[in-house]
């Protein structure tokens, strides 16, 4: 991901006050398949209690093969089960820009994990996926 973009991730969900950054702890994920890279930077996550947490997934094509790539937030429930949000699709090939999405995740059931998924597909065939967390 470009340095602005990410910079721009940070400045963004890095903004709070210092009592609000005290109880509202912050990360970032890196995570790259072939032909994808992505990262999820999010604030106000806390282990095993959080309902609702800020994120943005940024999103870049890595490799001139005519494929596209994807992410999505992964969520892990106490009992070991995972929740796969939504896909974020991004179409612009190896453009250096790549795209970002800000958006906030809420399951009333709480994440005990958080993660970021990154795939390259063709069509709606996913042909390459890593999870990191």
């Amino acid at each position: 991901m470009p340095l602005g973009i990410s910079l721009a991730i940070a400045l963004t969900l890095g903004a709070s006050s210092g009592a609000e950054a005290a109880t509202s702890p912050s990360g970032f994920i890196k995570c790259s398949t072939t032909g994808a890279s992505g990262d999820l930077d999010y604030s106000g996550f806390s282990v095993g209690t959080t309902k609702t947490v800020d994120i943005a997934l940024g999103l870049s094509d890595t490799d001139r093969d005519g494929h596209h790539v994807r992410i999505r937030l992964v969520t892990e429930y106490y009992s070991g089960d995972k929740h796969y949000w939504p896909w974020h699709a991004y179409y612009g090939g190896v453009d250096g820009i790549g795209n970002t999405w800000y958006t906030t995740a809420t399951d009333s059931n709480g994440m005990y994990e958080i993660g970021v998924q990154v795939a390259t597909y063709e069509g709606s065939t996913m042909l390459y996926r890593k999870t990191c967390w």
